[in-house]
């Protein structure tokens, strides 16, 4: 099947201007290979957006995620929004989403509605409260039925917890990242306790449309 999007990577400015003109003249094959580009980055599957390299997808600035959202909204795929309000809210200052960013190569500026500001201002009180229930649901970690060493592993285990590196990560707006369980602990333990991480993180991805306050069809549950 044709597609646009094989060997290039686009850049922010020139999905917006085949998707608005998509839209206005109902070019379906237009939208829906530019939805599908921008869908395997702002993606519903934990497991795909836990191992993207970046927020956003190459030759796309941070900022422009409040594009996505926009442009989401326009023309209805709501799918997107989630995984977009998230990446706003985790490397975005409040400034930017507050501002928005200027699309020099159309001369508009893009900024959120009051409804999606709303949104992010919401969101970013309850996904550092999902990181502190993932954390607390972490804690105290038991170690591995096979571990020969428990006392120590579980020792080391509630040391890493109040660590400073442990508390920085709880702060932050993405509960979704991996943590990384001390070093010192022995391999089933931080096997086991990478394998406890996952399925917590993955738990609250399912309840992300919930988290945010949005509804979004066909998002996975289970």
């Amino acid at each position: 099947m044709f597609s646009l999007f094989t060997a290039v990577k686009p850049e922010y400015h020139l999905l917006a201007a085949y998707i608005r003109i998509g839209h206005k003249y109902r070019i379906n094959y237009l939208v829906s290979q530019c939805m599908a580009y921008l869908k395997n980055h702002f993606t519903n599957d934990f497991d795909i957006a836990r191992n993207l390299p970046t927020y956003c997808p190459a030759n796309m600035n941070d900022v422009e995620a409040i594009g996505v959202i926009n442009l989401a909204r326009l023309i209805g795929e709501v799918s997107l929004i989630p995984h977009a309000i998230l990446t706003c809210c985790t490397v975005l200052t409040g400034e930017q989403i507050v501002r928005g960013f200027e699309d020099k190569e159309h001369g508009i500026r893009e900024v959120l509605s009051d409804e999606d500001l709303d949104l992010c201002y919401k969101a970013t009180q309850r996904l550092i409260a999902t990181n502190l229930r993932i954390t607390f649901r972490l804690y105290p970690f038991e170690p591995a039925p096979n571990c020969r060493s428990r006392l120590a592993c579980k020792m080391r285990s509630s040391r890493d917890a109040m660590s400073e590196q442990s508390l920085d990560h709880m702060a932050t707006c993405d509960p979704f990242s991996a943590r990384i369980p001390d070093s010192l602990l022995c391999a089933e333990c931080q096997k086991l306790f990478k394998e406890r991480d996952r399925e917590e993180r993955r738990k609250e991805w399912l309840k992300l449309p919930s988290t945010l306050g949005i509804e979004v069809e066909g998002w996975p549950t289970q």
